[in-house]
């Protein structure tokens, strides 16, 4: 898959997420809810774009998992995703909110998706405070300022309509505009970003294997929009061999910036072993030879282009202020073996890899591991979320799960430690207690859930409303176990304990105690010991033996063991 296709492809699945939030919201979910389930269903197809998109590029087996640990600076991919996707719910949250309450002036909704979208605090505000024609200055200049055509030509058709009263459907045409924008523009920006740096780096490294091939050119790509950083490393003769020309060690390594598209190609012409001297002022002449806004706009600024002029410091040291290490400017010959897919398989089949080896879990390789389906924030309060994963992983496999957010709730009391959200065909999410003191083991419950709706029986709902299916032998071992029938002591107390003999609650249970005993996880197993003690709808562990064994052959005929 080349990356103008993973392009197109991520512009379909942003697509395909404005049509659901449009949807959801049309079936009575909030505007955050139904902005947030529709990112997080997003997230997963992305993951999996840019999983095979990097596979092909660096000839490795890269997966979803190894995508959302992948490092972007000092964060993994999927915290900057996720970081974007809430910024883009809380706008969109904020948009039809004040649709709702009768704030339809376009000049408002537009400032607000204006506001979300560059993630600065509203100010709106400030604004009414200003004369009339003060405010249409603002306008104009906020609008002149928006980084794509698409969202720039929203927000002036926004002003625009003002006077004309736009109502219901003009708020949808901006809020699919925004929504859709927005998402599609974050997302493969990062994408985009790491899908360069990844191309480009494997390029050099074959290009500095081969034995031919001594020098290389850096070129504009046809789609360079602007001048910037890539005319310099393009246009300078730093070697009196011709524009963008160097000693293939010494070359420049694209991308250069955010969307680059600059190409690095072999000089043939020039014999490998041809001896070279760099010209140490040539980047100054350089710079001094184009008009004075022409190199402001080079060094990305008036204060950058004088540290190189006046103050004698290096390109490499200008450009790389303020940016993190990992996108610091490079050489060719810096290019390691690979790092990228060594890093890549340092976190693979696990959200959780240091997790599970502290614990000492033996996780194999997997195709579908469960963790890869979750989205939550990677905060130190969701350590224990990412312990159950963790604990799932080295039990089994999943097959393939949908996308699912997992969140830490505090408004769950009275011992009601988790819950799973879907309707009959949809997944929305996981609940877990804050303040829980079982929210591993709990998680497993709610997961028991998942599976039940999503996997067991793909496509036909809760499987365990099929008392002749999938979940056949398991069910009757579980009516056949000690506790199972020592619940009908409790049937005078329906009320209390009358969804314990409910198939659903059966099975999640079985499947969270069956994960605290294949996975060899001591938090889970402690847990698992505490609610068999002290809590009614659980199994000792002699007693569980059959059910653990009939979950086994089932996960063995879904291939997830």
């Amino acid at each position: 898959m080349t990356p103008e296709q993973t392009s197109e492809t991520i512009d379909q699945l942003a697509r395909r997420a404005y049509e659901d939030l449009l949807r959801r919201i049309r079936a009575g979910e909030t505007p955050r809810e139904a902005a947030d389930a529709a990112l997080a269903a997003f997230r997963g197809p992305y993951y999996q774009q840019v999983a095979d998109a990097l596979s092909a590029i660096l000839k490795a087996s890269i997966g979803p998992a190894d995508i959302k640990a992948w490092p972007v600076g000092k964060v993994k991919l999927s915290q900057a995703l996720y970081a974007h996707h809430r910024a883009i719910s809380a706008a969109t949250a904020a948009t039809v909110n004040a649709h709702l309450q009768g704030l339809h002036s376009a000049r408002d909704l537009a400032k607000t998706l204006y506001e979300g979208y560059d993630f600065k605090p509203d100010t709106l505000k400030v604004v009414a405070k200003l004369p009339k024609y003060l405010r249409v200055k603002f306008n104009a200049a906020r609008a002149a300022k928006l980084k794509t055509p698409a969202l720039r030509a929203a927000y002036l058709q926004a002003i625009q309509a003002a006077e004309a009263g736009a109502g219901q459907a003009e708020l949808e045409k901006i809020l699919k505009v925004a929504f859709y924008e927005r998402n599609r523009y974050l997302a493969n920006r990062i994408a985009r970003t790491e899908i360069a740096r990844a191309q480009n780096a494997q390029i050099a490294r074959e290009l500095l294997a081969d034995e031919q091939i001594g020098f290389v050119q850096i070129r504009l790509s046809s789609k360079h929009p602007k001048t910037d950083i890539c005319d310099l490393h393009a246009k300078l003769d730093a070697y009196g061999l011709g524009p963008g020309v160097y000693p293939k060690a010494e070359a420049p390594l694209p991308p250069f910036h955010p969307h680059c598209y600059c190409l690095q190609r072999p000089i043939l012409s020039i014999p490998p072993g041809q001896k070279v001297k760099a010209r140490p002022n040539a980047a100054r002449a350089f710079l001094k030879s184009l008009p004075a806004d022409e190199a402001r706009q080079v060094m990305g600024g008036k204060e950058r282009l004088r540290r190189v002029l006046e103050d004698g410091d290096s390109i490499e040291a200008v450009v790389n202020t303020n940016v993190d290490p990992l996108y610091h400017a490079k050489r060719m010959g810096e290019v390691a073996d690979n790092p990228l897919v060594k890093a890549a398989r340092l976190s693979s089949n696990s959200v959780n890899t240091l997790l599970a080896e502290n614990e000492k879990l033996t996780i194999p390789a997997r195709l579908h591991p469960v963790s890869a389906a979750f989205d939550f924030p990677d905060e130190p309060e969701y350590e224990p979320i990412r312990r159950a994963l963790a604990a799932i992983d080295a039990a089994h496999d999943d097959g393939d799960l949908p996308a699912l957010p997992i969140e830490l709730a505090r408004d769950l009391t009275d011992g009601n430690d988790g819950e799973y959200w879907g309707d009959d065909a949809r997944a929305f999410k996981i609940r877990i207690a804050a303040l829980s003191k079982i929210k591993e083991f709990s998680l497993a419950c709610e997961v028991g859930h998942f599976l039940d709706h999503q996997a067991l029986a793909p496509g036909q709902g809760y499987a365990t409303l099929d008392p002749q299916g999938a979940l056949l032998d398991v069910l009757l071992s579980i009516q056949l176990s000690k506790s199972a029938q020592g619940i009908q002591s409790y049937a005078h107390d329906a009320k209390a304990y009358g969804y314990l003999n409910d198939e659903s609650e059966w099975w999640s249970r079985a499947y969270a105690q069956w994960v605290a005993l294949r996975s060899g996880s001591a938090i889970l197993k402690k847990q698992a010991d505490h609610v068999i003690h002290d809590e009614v709808g659980f199994w000792e562990w002699k007693d569980f033996e059959p059910i653990a064994k009939a979950i086994d052959v089932l996960f063995r005929q879904k291939g997830w063991l």
